[in-house]
């Protein structure tokens, strides 16, 4: 199954693509980010407006991005205890925010997991951040697609 459809707020979550209540990517993705942060001021459109705000000082964005990266840390504490990696990466877009996102997500994961599994484990932002699903693509066409 897809990690994102793991229930973090069952039963009285907010109802998934999926059909099921309380998938942690209702709470933890970036749609999830930006669709709360449209009901608290509309002009937060997307993540660059949202994170700009939130770097200008905004409290009202500080708040909503504390409460967001709590359910991201929530999802990756649970991962964290099941399959004790030693590696963590945060991809997409979104992870280009280092000082907004991945250093507090770093930093409450490790205060809230079991000291021996935060011991090594490191939590860091995808080299590739957008672009990974078009590499992985064109990888993929290259692959299935060459001469051996």
């Amino acid at each position: 199954g897809e990690i994102g459809h793991i229930r973090i707020h069952e039963g009285t979550g907010r109802t998934c693509t999926c059909g099921a209540r309380g998938c942690w990517e209702q709470y933890a993705s970036t749609t999830a980010l930006i669709r709360e942060a449209k009901t608290i001021n509309p002009a937060w459109l997307d993540g660059r407006t949202f994170f700009s705000a939130a770097e200008s000082g905004d409290e009202e964005a500080g708040r909503l991005l504390d409460a967001w990266i709590k359910e991201i840390s929530t999802g990756i504490e649970c991962l964290v205890h099941l399959f004790n990696p030693e590696l963590v990466l945060i991809g997409g877009g979104v992870s280009a925010q280092n000082k907004l996102l991945i250093e507090p997500l770093k930093r409450r994961v490790r205060e809230h997991v079991m000291p021996a599994f935060a011991e090594h484990l490191e939590i860091r932002a995808a080299a590739l951040r957008n672009s990974a699903g078009l590499v992985g693509a064109v990888a993929w066409f290259m692959q299935e697609h060459s001469e051996v």
